[in-house]
């Protein structure tokens, strides 16, 4: 059953923190009042007030001074049936224990008792462990403003008066007391907001027993029955809003793509020589290679727009279009090789162009697709902008990526190297050999993408018994398409090498790289599952520094320790079933711990109420 009502979660900027507390919680001033949670002492309120304002006012902004934020979190009306004091702890406690702030909340009911809400305040800053205190070692002069001046003639005015609003401090007294930390700068961030709607929305769906109450975020274009507006605000202004803030996040992503495959094609065209030279292909062959390659390096930008696209469309749970784009791509692949090759004769150009094509297509129909969709992820070239902090944010990620992909390619290119130093002919049947091998990687790494897309939202609503089941049902799926297709590879091997070349010792070559590599592909299907998992519950970086220790220094320990003792294609690529068994147990073992660490909160707020 698709879900047809949208939450509502608005944020507010406090300037009189102690009035609005004392609004919220009072039942002289609430009708309905049930239930008021407080973390720290009403203190702590009054100082935090201080505290903003006295930086306020030395800061000369105009404006109000924000002394706190406030959420406003809309219910549905079937949690009346639980204890308000307990379920106000949980929200709020939810809130304190994700980012580490103090709160005040109250749940209420407004004068008609339609519409169940919690107001939640939440401090910025925290307290300091030891509170930093000033005292004058002279007289301090401080102007209008709260501004220190250095002598008191600055002061003075043409009475020789000191002016309204300048003070003194006296020689021994406190000039500064300094009792929390900074702002937190995250709170004035736009992706905060959008991850609160999202995290409170999770956790209200866990509680709502009827399926058709639960709830999801506002994006355009879907059903829209949102609860009903609290005071004389409207709902849909915020949730416009958020879905706006997402838009633009998609459309930087697509952008990103754009110019990362740009900077990749510019620099695959320069330098495809001097890498081909570098991994020692031999001289009949470099020519063609590096005209291959150049063509190749062409098609990045179409190659990224499309990867990025289809990512998009699969994180909102559309799996089938990407897979339908590249099954169109891949038959035009196929027609254009039989055109361009056997008919205009073009032979490696030809080969080349009939990729980069096939990859123009699959980008045409992911972006069409993007730019006719009415939801959050809707593409607008005209929208299209490179801001500064979002780049950097990019980079942030994108940077450690880049890193396991370079140690990955550069691990790559030592196997294509000693590949290359047994002639051109062995290097022709590994180009054959690893073409069937990509089939099988596709085939295998689409299941590692379901498991990672269900994981994160089985793991957003807090059902960890799903993720062990997704993780079990993707394992099987994944083993059994690998046994079958692995093989059926290894038994008609020279039948579909036949494809490519017609060259005996080609073949030869291709079957005897694919008799070691084919069977046991399963284990490189097992090998992603237990990664994919981890991303979709939120860790990332572990299980790429495990796929770098596994995967790629088993292989350059195997090139440089024991292939120059046992010289054969065969023994050379042994090394793929031993990486991939040593970063299987590396990734087992990784994600036991981590099972324990994710899903111990999880059961845990399910047992809460």
């Amino acid at each position: 059953m698709p879900i047809g009502r949208n939450s509502f979660i608005q944020m507010t900027k406090l300037s009189n923190v102690k009035g609005r507390i004392t609004y919220i919680s009072s039942h002289a001033k609430q009708e309905n009042l049930y239930a008021v949670y407080e973390t720290t002492e009403r203190k702590f309120w009054r100082e935090l007030a201080k505290c903003n304002q006295e930086e306020f006012a030395k800061s000369g902004t105009e404006g109000k001074c924000i002394e706190a934020r406030e959420l406003i979190i809309a219910l549905p009306e079937s949690f009346t049936e639980y204890q308000p004091d307990r379920l106000l702890q949980l929200f709020t406690n939810h809130f304190r224990q994700n980012y580490g702030a103090e709160c005040i909340a109250a749940l209420h009911h407004n004068k008609r008792k339609t519409n169940y809400h919690i107001h939640l305040i939440f401090a910025e800053r925290k307290l300091l462990d030891e509170s930093i205190i000033k005292i004058a070692s002279r007289n301090m002069f401080y102007d209008e403003n709260g501004k220190h001046v250095r002598t008191k003639k600055e002061i003075l005015g043409e009475d020789g008066e000191i002016r309204e609003g300048c003070s003194i401090v006296k020689k021994g007294e406190v000039y500064e007391k300094k009792l929390f930390t900074a702002k937190d700068e995250r709170f004035k961030c736009n992706s905060f907001l959008d991850e609160v709607k999202h995290s409170y929305t999770d956790l209200i769906n866990i509680y709502v027993q009827d399926e058709k109450q639960k709830l999801q975020v506002f994006e355009r274009g879907s059903v829209y029955l949102a609860t009903k507006k609290i005071g004389k605000r409207n709902p849909k202004a915020p949730e416009i809003e958020a879905d706006n803030r997402k838009r633009q996040e998609w459309n930087r992503a697509v952008d990103m793509a754009l110019i990362s495959g740009i900077l990749m094609a510019g620099i695959g065209v320069i330098s495809a020589k001097g890498a081909l030279l570098l991994m020692g292909t031999p001289d009949n062959v470099i020519a063609q290679s590096t005209l291959y390659m150049r063509i190749y390096f062409l098609g990045m930008p179409f190659f990224m727009l499309y990867n990025y696209g289809a990512a998009i469309l699969r994180a909102v749970g559309d799996t089938k279009r990407p897979l339908l784009f590249l099954v169109i791509s891949g038959c035009a692949n196929a027609l254009l090789d039989l055109i361009l090759v056997i008919g205009f004769h073009l032979g490696v150009a030809g080969v080349a162009t009939a990729t980069i094509t096939a990859q123009m297509i699959s980008c045409i129909l992911v972006l069409l697709c993007l730019y006719r969709t009415d939801s959050c992820y809707q593409l607008r070239f005209s929208k299209l902008k490179i801001k500064k902090v979002y780049l950097l944010q990019i980079f942030q990620v994108g940077i450690p990526a880049g890193i396991q992909s370079t140690v990955i390619n550069f691990s790559n290119a030592l196997l294509q190297s000693s590949v290359n130093s047994f002639g051109s002919t062995a290097m022709a049947g590994y180009t054959a050999a690893n073409n069937i091998l990509g089939f099988l990687y596709v085939s295998i790494n689409s299941v590692t993408q379901a498991c990672m897309s269900f994981t994160s939202q089985n793991f957003g609503v807090g059902k960890y018994k799903r993720m062990d089941r997704v993780l079990i049902d993707c394992m099987i799926l994944s083993v059994g398409a690998a046994l079958v297709l692995g093989c059926g590879a290894y038994f008609f091997g020279a039948e579909i090498l036949q494809i490519y070349t017609e060259e005996a010792d080609v073949i030869q070559c291709g079957v005897e790289i694919l008799s070691i590599t084919t069977v046991p592909y399963f284990l490189c299907g097992i090998m992603d599952l237990f990664p994919g998992a981890l991303r979709g519950m939120g860790y990332s970086a572990v299980p790429m520094v495990l796929s770098i220790i596994g995967t790629v220094g088993m292989r350059v320990l195997w090139i440089f320790a024991f292939f120059p003792q046992h010289r054969s294609l065969y023994f050379l690529f042994i090394s793929y079933p031993v990486s991939w068994i040593i970063t299987i147990i590396l990734q087992v073992i990784c994600f036991i711990f981590v099972r324990r660490i994710v899903y111990a909160p999880l059961k845990k707020r399910e047992a809460a109420i």
